[in-house]
């Protein structure tokens, strides 16, 4: 996604306060970035996904100072239209097998399993995954 970006850090006490600097904007009083840490590393990314009128302040700064957010961001081409779904879509195509539809969720764990059968390859012991049905082969004349 392109409002989300790694940084690395030599330190944790580095990665520390740059994820306190980051969990620290504020525009409206909303938090303005997503901030994970891990040891010496931040994922972070703007949580804002609406227009904003061009004199909106990034507060939070260092210091508690302010700036225009769009000193710092600049607004993408389109807003985005849509969240992924939290359970996904899977479809996959079959030259020569009718359609098969799955009506309960598939787990990905499953899809590796079935890609590989599909090339007659074995899954690995560590997969724990089962291959899904693929539909059955249509009848040439």
């Amino acid at each position: 996604m392109s409002e989300q970006f790694h940084l690395r850090f030599g330190s944790e006490s580095d990665a520390a306060d740059a994820a306190d600097r980051l969990t620290a904007l504020r525009i409206d009083g909303r938090q303005a970035m997503h901030v994970e840490r891990r040891e010496t590393n931040v994922f972070s990314g703007c949580t804002i996904f609406s227009s904003l009128d061009h004199e909106v302040l990034l507060e939070g700064g260092a210091n508690g100072a302010s700036t225009s957010f769009f000193r710092l961001f600049y607004q993408v081409e389109s807003l985005k239209s849509g969240m992924h779904h939290p359970e996904g879509i899977l479809w996959m195509r079959i030259p020569g097998n009718r359609p098969n539809a799955h009506s309960e969720k598939v787990s990905l764990r499953d899809v590796a399993p079935t890609l590989l059968s599909m090339f007659g390859i074995e899954k690995p012991d560590y997969m724990k995954g089962t291959v899904l049905s693929l539909g059955t082969p249509v009848a040439r004349a």
